[in-house]
């Protein structure tokens, strides 16, 4: 199950705004109403399928390769299987160091006590990184998506999840919600909109499969999709515990669930997660119950990371963290200037909203844009092998070549400049050079390189994605409304293991 892009959906009364209706690249798309047509980009696939010979280049066999798959495939053999040991979870005491609006020398502003959850996944082969929690005394692996505010895993009584996954065990007294209750099962006046079996008095969302528990369901761009009841039981997640409520999956598609990853942890701006139940939100509650600071970091490696809750490791970073003020209470959104560069080629930024959104895998751009990105390569870099008088180049959104030989350094380096809403002397580029945009997939004991941007063909949207996660770590501090960026340290500073 892969959560793919951010997108904007119902205007919900208990959040002012809109709900996010979640895009997937290659992890979840969490739609809140299964009425509502996602405004979605379906993620189409590419792989290159000729032979290529240049002879002032070595001559390199690019083809068959594999697809690198953007929508939410099945698990398949051909896929790396990542391991995913049980981490040594523990907080940690560091000096935090911030920035203020301005960009100045680091200042010490205190001391911290911070919790930190390793990250498994990849970008190119799961497609997602996800961290261990517990529900009650049961371990999973959760998608962190920053795009969302929901929490799902599959139960018990679970029909067609995927087999071998794990499942939350319903029998534990009355932690599946009833539509009766008054405090957990209240859905803000959105029963009527037909997706409930019956409203309750109190106008809970009763469930269709069983009319006596509170309705819970998400629906994805691409049709698949999950439904079940509302849970209630105690989060554990780097060393924290909380109260929650979250979505108990009874039903999803064939292809919701990944390996190894059960389900998804949101930690969007947002205050509650609705489906159509509105509640407090997993993050609102460690953060009201364990008093650490509203925010959050993470960092990528192309295989691990760190979710650090109530902080930042400085360690995790090489300079200053630069931060931008978001305006969204539904996501982090921030502003981009108005042209991305190839080297010294100009590209106009189209977008009219830019997205930091960890679900999403690559790196996503309006097929406006995308199409000015092919431009400029296949006019200006037709010495790359491949590249140029081929009948399918693979310059293409998921493109994947061979990566012996091939020549890495005559591509170019990517640029975007961030700005700040408000404040014009606050900026920060973001620099990828082609071993970030170009990402490492392994397949059947062949390396290849895939082309780590997306085209989406329906918003007029930049998603910053796990491209741009592999070489910034992000700053999300909900206490100030602000997200932050610095280039991260090799492996994320220390600690990783696996």
């Amino acid at each position: 199950m892969n959560k793919s892009l951010y997108s904007v959906g119902l205007l919900h009364p208990l959040q002012g705004s809109f709900l996010p209706l979640n895009l997937l690249l290659v992890s979840f798309l969490f739609i809140f109403y299964s009425l509502v047509v996602p405004s979605l980009a379906s993620i189409t696939q590419h792989s290159f399928s000729t032979t290529s010979h240049n002879p002032a280049l070595p001559s390199i066999n690019l083809y068959p390769a594999p697809q690198l798959q953007l929508k939410r495939p099945l698990p398949s053999d051909q896929y790396q299987q990542l391991s995913f040991s049980k981490r040594h979870i523990l907080p940690h005491t560091l000096t935090l160091r911030s920035s203020n609006k301005s960009v100045s020398q680091w200042n010490q502003i205190k001391t911290v006590r911070t919790n930190v959850a390793e990250l498994g996944g990849s970008i190119s082969a799961l497609g997602m990184f996800y961290a261990e929690i517990s529900l009650g005394n049961e371990l999973f692996h959760v998608q962190v998506d920053t795009g969302s505010a929901t929490l799902a895993v599959p139960v018990d009584k679970c029909i067609d999840c995927k087999e071998g996954d794990r499942r939350y065990t319903t029998n534990k007294g009355d932690s599946i919600v009833s539509c009766s209750d008054k405090e957990f099962c209240s859905s803000g006046g959105m029963c009527a909109r037909g997706m409930c079996a019956k409203c309750s008095a109190h106008g809970g969302c009763c469930s269709k499969f069983d009319d006596t528990k509170c309705y819970f369901q998400l629906a994805y761009a691409d049709g698949s999709g999950a439904s079940g009841a509302l849970v209630h039981d105690t989060i554990t997640i780097a060393g924290l515990q909380s109260e929650v409520v979250f979505g108990g999956i009874f039903h999803d598609s064939t292809d919701f669930e990944r390996q190894n990853v059960d389900g998804i942890i949101g930690l969007s701006p947002a205050t509650h997660a609705c489906h159509p139940t509105c509640s407090t939100s997993v993050l609102n509650a460690l953060v009201k119950k364990n008093g650490i600071d509203d925010m959050f970091a993470i960092c990528m490696t192309p295989t691990s990371g760190k979710l650090v809750l109530g902080g930042v490791e400085m360690s995790m970073v090489l300079e200053e963290v630069t931060y931008f003020g978001y305006k969204s209470s539904s996501y982090y959104d921030v502003k981009l200037g108005p042209k991305m560069y190839l080297n010294e080629h100009e590209i106009e930024v189209t977008a009219t909203t830019t997205i930091v959104d960890s679900g999403t895998t690559l790196l996503v751009v309006p097929s406006k844009m995308f199409k000015s990105i092919q431009s400029v390569f296949h006019s200006e870099y037709c010495s790359v092998l491949g590249l140029c008088k081929e009948k399918k180049e693979w310059f293409n959104s998921g493109g994947c070549f061979r990566k012996q030989g091939f020549p890495m350094d005559q591509l170019p380096d990517l640029k975007l400049n961030l700005l700040d809403f408000t404040n014009s002397s606050v900026t920060y580029e973001l620099k990828l050079e082609p071993r970030v945009y170009m990402l490492d997939y392994a397949v059947d004991g062949e390396d290849y390189l895939c082309v780590g941007i997306q085209a989406m063909d329906f918003r007029n949207e930049v998603i910053l994605g796990n491209t741009i996660m592999l070489k910034y770590t992000t700053v999300y501090d909900r206490a100030n409304k602000r997200v932050g960026f610095a280039k991260s340290a090799p492996d994320c500073g220390q600690g990783i293991k696996f």
